[in-house]
């Protein structure tokens, strides 16, 4: 009785094993089309993705509206033969100087030593009050506030004194507000 009872099981076995032949050969082209799609959707997003970041890189990086200048322009002169290598001339930054601490002649003593240090300041006027308890520096054209950033560190002010505060209403490239602590700034300790 035992050998009848084995072989029904052989046979449910094998009938088993046929029904899975038969259902790889009949899914197999479908499951290989299926992984290459998953594998090419996957490449797809990584692609996607490295773009993404590059991207957000570069948006953070760049210098945005700046120009890019030459290091170095190369003269003729009258002589033949001789040249001369001239250093690129930056344009210079136009500064509006406000008084915003109220001591009089102040604007214009800081207006002089920007001057002096490369700057052009176009406008010397009053602020509109006199209550600004700390000089600030106001970067009007440049978001990541490189043009403030350069006068900040000619007056000897920390970064922290710059800000970025577009305005379509003034030439300048940067505003100075100077304010009631004006006294501890380098530049005018050392004039002392």
């Amino acid at each position: 009785m035992r050998r009848t009872n084995r072989a029904p099981g052989r046979r449910a076995s094998q009938a088993s094993r046929t029904k899975r032949k038969s259902a790889k050969k009949k899914y197999g082209a479908s499951n290989n089309l299926r992984q290459t799609l998953y594998g090419l959707g996957l490449w797809g997003l990584g692609i996607v993705n490295a773009l993404l970041i590059f991207s957000f890189i570069h948006k953070h990086i760049s210098k945005g509206d700046q120009k890019i200048l030459p290091l170095t322009q190369i003269e003729q002169s009258s002589e033949p033969g001789t040249e001369r290598i001239q250093k690129p001339r930056t344009p210079l930054l136009k500064l509006e100087v406000l008084n915003g601490c109220g001591e009089q002649g102040i604007a214009r003593r800081f207006a002089d030593f920007l001057e002096k240090s490369g700057f052009d300041a176009i406008k010397v006027d009053n602020f509109d009050n006199f209550s600004m308890p700390k000089t600030i520096v106001l970067d009007r054209k440049s978001k990541n506030k490189h043009n403030g950033l350069r006068v900040a560190e000619v007056l000897g002010l920390s970064s922290s004194a710059v800000r970025y505060l577009a305005s379509q209403d003034t030439q300048a490239d940067v505003t100075v507000i100077i304010g009631k602590d004006y006294p501890k700034i380098e530049f005018l300790r050392s004039q002392k």
